[in-house]
């Protein structure tokens, strides 16, 4: 399961459960990765108390690029214990993921996005090798990191 995908997760039955604040964090370590609890224990206690800071703390250790999103999207397959109404949901979850990483919010900008990555797809390999630095290279003078 991706992570974003258990943070909604856990946010809806948090809320449907109406889980006090004070616990959700105690809560939410109790069924993290033996890899995400080390991680976690480099943090304060206060923070590592703290839902939010702590859902930030992970999503920032586990950052996704859109790329990956992507990718996971496009190569996605539906396993044999899974149904197809599970396989949609995840998949639609994945491509979900992969809009917010590239800040779709409207028709107009998801229509722009389609078109780049269709670009993208179909131009040569040292073409695409000078894009890619170039946004790099924007990003760095900008201070966009």
């Amino acid at each position: 399961m991706l992570l974003p995908q258990l943070f909604e997760t856990v946010e809806k039955l948090y809320a449907r459960y109406e889980v006090p604040a004070e616990v959700q964090a105690k809560i939410l370590i109790l069924f993290l990765t033996a890899q995400a609890k080390s991680l976690v224990n480099q943090m304060t206690i206060d923070d590592m108390s703290t839902y939010d800071k702590l859902k930030e703390f992970l999503l920032t250790e586990y950052k996704l690029t859109a790329r990956e999103y992507k990718i996971r999207f496009k190569t996605a397959v539906k396993s044999a214990g899974e149904t197809y109404t599970l396989f949609a949901a995840r998949l639609r979850n994945l491509l979900s993921y992969y809009l917010k990483s590239r800040l779709v919010e409207d028709y107009e900008t998801l229509i722009e996005l389609l078109i780049s990555d269709r670009l993208k797809g179909s131009l040569p390999q040292k073409l695409l090798n000078y894009i890619n630095v170039q946004k790099v290279v924007y990003t760095l003078v900008n201070g966009n990191i």
